[in-house]
């Protein structure tokens, strides 16, 4: 098998061929540039495809199937784009697209779903099941249960970043009010550094970043590192809804692993024990730890999207 897996992001869009065993026979990546007009988006989206499969000494009819991973709503069974945020492809279908170039069946899916079948993919240990919560601009989700993939009667299951945590709360990118991506996102800790900034000239966060427009998701960290009392006080507030959120999950599905991903993830020795103390204290009912409980983890790594766009198609992992 060599599938052609295709990783669609807001800043840089990743592309490799993809043996059986997850190793890449090639990998390339290019800006998406998703301000563009669509149809040089795709273009060069294609064109990334072609080079991908040429560097890996392979030719388009060798190619088993095609695997995308895109950020937003798509429909996998035409393989359209419904809606996506910061990336003018909202409405594009890449399966008609690509088969104008390749023979091979198309499949597409949420970034999300492909990131939690590539990581569960790599588990020496296979979990009954496991869902997997990225955490970046926004928050996005995928379930696996036994092996496969869980998206419900239309395949959008898994947008945890949209459930609701706080009533009447900011306004979210979906349309609706206090969704679990507007406080436990990486932008939603980046917008809490900033407001404090914005109300408070004597705020420390100026001495490290000088300009506003300068801070970004490793900021409260720093603060954190020079014992800044107001970098612990946003950093805590960040965590309480990140938690808060992960634990709704583990009421609704009881999982034997959660997988947190993302770049904020390199601070897992700040997060990871704190989320799990707030699990431990406020689980339902504080029910007996002996029945078992969610497992926390971070994910493995960035390629992970990659992987599980060359797994879509399968039945079972």
């Amino acid at each position: 098998m060599k599938a052609l897996a295709i990783d669609l992001g807001g800043t840089f869009t990743k592309a490799a061929v993809v043996d059986e065993t997850g190793r890449f026979l090639s990998y390339e990546k290019i800006k998406t540039g998703g301000e563009r007009q669509a149809p040089q988006i795709v273009s060069d989206i294609i064109d990334l495809a072609l080079n991908v499969i040429k560097k890996a000494n392979t030719r388009p009819e060798e190619i088993s199937h095609i695997g995308m991973a895109s950020p937003g709503m798509v429909n996998e069974h035409t393989g359209e784009i419904v809606r996506i945020n910061n990336i003018n492809l909202s409405g594009i279908n890449f399966k008609a697209g690509f088969s104008k170039h390749f023979s091979a069946p198309f499949f597409i899916s949420n970034d999300a779903n492909c990131a939690a079948l590539g990581e569960y993919f790599m588990l020496k240990e296979k979990p009954q099941s496991m869902v997997m919560v990225t955490i970046g601009t926004g928050i996005g989700g995928g379930i696996i249960h036994e092996g496969k993939l869980f998206l419900g009667i239309n395949g959008l299951c898994g947008e945890i970043g949209h459930m609701g945590i706080v009533k009447g709360g900011k306004k979210c990118t979906c349309g609706r009010y206090g969704c679990f991506e507007q406080y436990a996102s990486t932008s939603a800790l980046i917008r809490m550094v900033k407001e404090r900034m914005e109300n408070n000239p004597q705020s420390p966060f100026w001495q490290i970043c000088g300009d506003i427009e300068k801070v970004d998701g490793k900021t409260v960290f720093l603060g954190l590192d020079k014992d800044f009392p107001e970098a612990k006080e946003i950093f805590d507030g960040w965590l309480e809804y990140l938690s808060y959120g992960i634990l709704n999950i583990i009421n609704i599905f009881q999982p034997q692993l959660i997988l947190l991903g993302g770049g904020i993830m390199n601070e897992k020795d700040r997060i990871l024990p704190k989320v799990r103390e707030y699990i431990i204290k406020n689980r339902y009912c504080n029910y007996p730890l002996d029945l078992g409980i969610t497992q926390i983890d971070v994910a493995l790594g960035n390629d992970a999207g990659l992987i599980g766009a060359s797994l879509l198609g399968r039945k079972i992992l």
